[in-house]
């Protein structure tokens, strides 16, 4: 049991866990009550053959039967029987009539060589208060038992059978060797007694994510013309930033802990993040003879065809770019599960509570280009949105077991009240020495006439799939692989609110606030799931 202990804390520090919904009772035959887990049951004889620990649980066992048959050989005279207060399994191993007391605890105490009500136990060699009958299968009565080895009853807690265990209404005893639970208390054995969780009364798991997130559209914003000489216009050169900007892969964290307020009911919360999700490009050149221009495209709405502003060409402009693409994304969940039906292989409950999501997009481009005359021209752009969904969930979680595997699946759908804010900014500096000064303006390039603050707010849907299959190799440990998909059905993205005609006559003059119209558009985002779970 020690190295059961210290094995399941050393895998808390870095697992995840499994809620259970319903639980049955094993009977071994010889009076000894087990609680086992529905999902990925294992059965007693596995346990004995795959792990040695329960080996010694059988040894016990056998010395427990052993005890029994020599306390009922010194009995001398029959006693009164008492009805136990609450029932346990037994079978008794010889005539209930050459025992006595069998019925188990009552009262405040145990005879200690004889009964006489209130108090139970067999007749036989003192010290010894309770035998099997009693208190030695871990039964226990409304108030408390006594031992084998002395003891006695102490109200409210509960004695312990033969190594400790048993309980009683009020507080938690312990199994064969500790840890054992009843309605209100668990015992001091085991991982379970140490975070004050019965068998079933609690979950927590955490799983490592690795989620991809789907190409983000937005226009062109960095250009390198295809021929030697020739000018990064949209439709002669080559996109280096912008288009469809790679999703990639994000690397995340998720958690889920709860706790069963009935046999059926259970609350708990559910919290999940991403970690930033970037793409950028930069770059820094001279502009020499040979080498192909680098400029920012655009369509030049003053003279109504393709333009661009150039960062590096020929020797005239000389310059420096970089872009930058950002989304955060994170959730937090409050909820319910409903048992609506279960059997040894399989149970459905039904899931519904509150759904918090947060989807931040960023996209910023900043260039600098300088004459042969010293005359430096910069330009500062920034579009940010951030996506904030308050609303409900409802769904479905389905679990199937065949003995130590399982599976896993949870479809349900989010819906509510999507706010997408959309924030422009920029600035303009334009330094001529010749001219004996520079200027600062406001707008940028790209957010020139729509410097500002938008916002709007759309009912919207987002539903939500998982899938695992994993393996207990525990009774309380699993490890399970999984997949995750998301589709967020309106999402305010940076690169939609980026708007390509330009005013160039504009460029390098202080607009003021400008006006804009919030564009959406939805986002999956799906991947791997990777959990190793402990169970309650």
């Amino acid at each position: 049991m020690n190295f059961r202990g210290v094995t399941l804390a050393a895998v808390l520090l870095s697992a995840s866990q499994t809620a259970f919904a319903d639980e049955q009772t094993n009977y071994d035959g010889d009076g000894y009550v087990t609680p086992v887990a529905f999902v990925g049951d294992i059965s007693q004889d596995e346990e004995d053959a795959y792990f040695a620990a329960d080996a010694a649980e059988a040894k016990r066992a056998t010395t427990r039967r052993q005890h029994r048959v020599r306390t009922a050989a010194a009995v001398s005279q029959p006693a009164q029987q008492y009805a136990p207060q609450r029932q346990i399994a037994y079978k008794p191993t010889v005539p209930v009539a050459q025992v006595g007391c069998l019925g188990g605890c009552s009262g405040s105490g145990c005879g200690a060589s004889n009964c006489d009500a209130p108090s139970c136990g067999v007749p036989g060699p003192a010290p010894m208060s309770c035998d099997s009958g009693g208190c030695a299968s871990g039964g226990c009565d409304s108030i408390g038992c006594g031992t084998i080895f002395g003891g006695g009853c102490d109200s409210p807690s509960c004695g312990c059978e033969m190594f400790g265990g048993g309980c009683d209404s009020m507080s938690g005893g312990c199994d064969s060797m500790g840890g054992g639970c009843d309605s209100m208390g668990c015992g001091s054995g085991g991982l379970a007694g140490a975070l004050g969780l019965c068998s079933k009364d609690g979950w927590f798991r955490s799983e490592a994510l690795l989620w991809f997130i789907q190409d983000r559209n937005s226009p062109a914003l960095v250009s390198q013309s295809n021929d030697v000489g020739g000018l990064p216009l949209e439709q002669n050169s080559t996109t280096l930033f912008g288009g469809d900007l790679n999703g990639g892969m994000s690397a995340g964290y998720r958690g889920d802990a709860g706790i069963y307020l009935s046999e059926n009911l259970g609350i708990g919360g559910r919290f999940w993040w991403l970690s930033e999700n970037e793409d950028s490009y930069s770059a820094d050149r001279v502009g020499g003879n040979g080498q192909r221009s680098l400029g920012r495209p655009f369509f030049n709405t003053d003279i109504s065809s393709e333009d661009a502003i150039l960062v590096a060409f020929q020797n005239i402009f000389a310059g420096s770019i970089n872009a930058t693409s950002k989304l955060d994304m994170m959730a937090a969940e409050a909820y319910g599960r409903l048992n609506l039906g279960c059997t040894n292989t399989c149970q459905l409950d039904l899931i519904g509570g509150y759904s918090y999501f947060n989807v931040d997009d960023e996209r910023r481009i900043f260039s600098s280009s300088g004459q042969n005359n010293g005359r430096v021209r910069t330009y500062n752009d920034l579009f940010d949105t951030e996506n904030t969904f308050h609303g409900g969930q409802v769904g479905f979680e389905a679990v199937v077991t065949n003995g130590r595997w399982f599976a896993r699946s949870l479809t349900k759908v989010h819906m509510g009240d999507m706010q997408q804010r959309v924030s422009i900014r920029g600035n303009a500096t334009d330094t001529n020495p010749t001219a004996g000064g520079g200027a600062n303006t406001n707008g940028g390039f790209l957010s020139l006439e729509k410097v500002g603050d938008f916002e709007q707010n759309e009912f919207t849907f987002i539903p939500e799939l998982n899938f695992k299959l994993g393996y207990r190799f525990r009774q309380h440990v699993e490890m399970s692989v999984g997949y995750s998909f998301l589709m967020f059905d309106s999402l305010a993205l940076a690169g939609d609110q980026i708007d390509r005609n330009i005013d160039d006559s504009l460029r390098n003059t202080n607009v003021g606030a400008g006006t804009h119209s919030v564009q959406d558009s939805s986002l999956w985002v799906q991947g791997v799931d990777l959990g190793l779970a402990i169970t309650f």
